[in-house]
């Protein structure tokens, strides 16, 4: 008897060994990229809620918030997620279901963020991102109080300017249907609600063709 549980017990612990072995090789329990690009965000519009909402948590976001709004009897859905480290969130506007409008916020949502350089950082990298993506697309510049027609212009006032300017905002858009933009500001100079930490930066981009605003865009261009 005792030796056929030694027996039954070596089998159960080499079937567990190889379920284990079969549950390591599962490609959805490697690690994931957890960095944000203009191309993520670029790509989460047009795409399913569905994928895009487990694209999100993948990255160790949560969601936080959930509301719907209408337009001319449209139903729109947005939803807000907060990253772990509740130092960037990622807002999606959804209408059928197909997300129309991403937006990726970085900066300390609930305490001052001290570190300048990497915010900074940060803007210089996704605002040269976008540049590239959106090559095609018209442009506009401003950095506090000047205007720029040019991304080349503008950055090199913002290299020389960074640690003494209050905003800057750079826009590509492609008739009226589709528009990216880059934006930082500090809490000094513009304190929004909610209240928003000092050295914040904002990246949003839409697709109107997905959205019920399409009519509307297509009118003003007219």
């Amino acid at each position: 008897m005792k030796k056929l549980l030694l027996i039954l017990s070596a089998i159960i612990g080499i079937f567990f060994f190889y379920s284990c072995e079969r549950d390591s090789d599962n490609t959805d329990l490697k690690p994931i990229n957890k960095s944000i690009s203009f191309q993520n965000i670029k790509n989460y519009v047009g795409d399913s809620y569905i994928k895009v909402n487990g694209y999100i948590l993948l990255k160790d976001y949560k969601l936080i918030e959930s509301n719907e709004t209408y337009y001319e009897n449209n139903l729109i859905h947005n939803y807000v997620y907060l990253s772990k480290d509740s130092i960037k969130y990622i807002k999606l506007q959804t209408s059928n279901n197909i997300v129309f409008a991403c937006e990726y916020h970085y900066g300390d949502m609930y305490a001052l963020n001290t570190n300048v350089d990497n915010v900074l950082s940060v803007y210089r990298n996704l605002s040269n991102e976008a540049n590239t993506l959106f090559s095609g697309y018209s442009y506009t510049g401003n950095l506090d109080e000047s205007s720029f027609s040019n991304h080349q212009d503008l950055i090199e006032v913002f290299d020389s300017v960074k640690y003494n300017m209050n905003w800057c905002d750079e826009k590509w858009e492609e008739n009226s249907i589709r528009k990216a933009k880059v934006t930082y500001f500090n809490e000094e100079y513009f304190l929004p609600v909610p209240p928003y930490p000092i050295n914040h930066v904002a990246v949003e981009y839409w697709d109107y063709s997905f959205s019920p605003y399409i009519n509307l865009k297509t009118l003003a261009k007219k």
